[in-house]
């Protein structure tokens, strides 16, 4: 291993360039919708768990929201510390690390927790004899454990030399070096349920829109397409944590009981507006019938004239 890492530098700021404390509104947002929204998906998990009895399913979804508020719990308020101070100091090396851990902890640990709620939906469908067995609920505790620290396993390699972090613009979070790639090594590389199947296509969705366009300026960096690091960079990132933020309130939103009611609406507005429709069609039949009787006046040519 490579004990000599290269010097995690940032871009120098002018005092005309340093982000004031009102650029810092962002990051707050994404702190206080991502944490409650988290915190909320967790309180209504608890509540109802009764009714899910802490389902395979619904364990990966605690430790989805575990996963993702702990995340924005640690890691943005050391980024709002610097904001309010100004960044009069550059992050130490060790905050550096840590943060790009946590960063990169969250997004693999997000990852892996969406694909295995696939294949628990995928083994409940096809092998229900295989899923429903009595130690089901112990299969997913064992699979989150290994799920998070095969996560934390790989996100630490660059504390020992494998890659390394790097202080990103403005100087407020740190990330994996995909920027000076020639100094590091390489980065390593239900179907029973409608609301079950709309929970997991909106998860993905969301997970693919947030951190699709980060890993596509990866590439570019890597491809040398593009160079510099700046404000884009800074918003791909908050577009990348903003997944985290979003994820507890696609759950809340997509819960069983809410789908059936949106279901049972739907399907109420779909009925008076067949109704009325069926309404206005007989209003205008029987207004033009009307019309045609008024205006079939049988004229005999054989009458007198009065």
């Amino acid at each position: 291993m490579n004990s000599a890492r290269p010097h995690t530098s940032t871009p120098i700021l002018t005092p005309t360039a340093i982000p004031s404390v009102q650029d810092s509104v962002p990051v707050i947002l994404l702190f206080l919708f991502g944490v409650f929204g988290n915190l909320a998906a967790l309180i209504v998990l608890c509540f109802r768990s009764k009714i899910h009895e802490w389902r395979p399913f619904y364990r990966f979804v605690l430790g989805l929201a575990i996963t993702d508020g702990g995340g924005l719990l640690i890691s943005i308020p050391i980024s709002e510390y610097q904001y309010l101070s100004r960044f009069k100091d550059q992050l130490p090396r060790p905050v550096c690390e840590y943060l790009a851990f946590i960063y990169m902890f969250t997004l693999l640990s997000s990852a892996m927790i969406v694909c295995c709620m696939s294949v628990d939906r995928f083994l409940a469908t096809f092998f229900p004899l295989y899923y429903n067995s009595t130690t089901k609920g112990r299969r997913a505790n064992i699979t989150l454990t290994l799920l998070w620290i095969t996560s934390a396993l790989l996100c630490i390699l660059h504390v020992f030399g494998l890659g390394s972090a790097k202080i990103f613009y403005p100087g407020s979070w740190c990330f994996l070096n995909f920027i000076d790639t020639e100094d590091t090594a390489s980065p390593t590389q239900s179907w029973c349920d409608v609301h079950v199947i709309v929970f997991l296509i909106s998860i993905v969705t969301v997970f693919t829109s947030c951190w699709s366009p980060l890993i596509v300026n990866i590439l570019q960096h890597v491809s040398g397409a593009t160079s510099g690091v700046g404000e884009t960079e800074l918003l791909l990132v908050r577009l990348s944590i903003t997944n985290s933020v979003i994820d507890p309130w696609i759950y809340i939103l997509f819960r069983k009981e809410v789908v059936a009611v949106a279901v049972n609406c739907a399907r109420r507005v779909c009925q008076k507006v067949e109704e009325t429709q069926r309404s206005c069609s007989r209003s205008a039949t029987g207004s033009k019938t009307q019309g045609e009787g008024l205006g079939s006046v049988h004229i005999n040519p054989l009458a007198e004239d009065p």
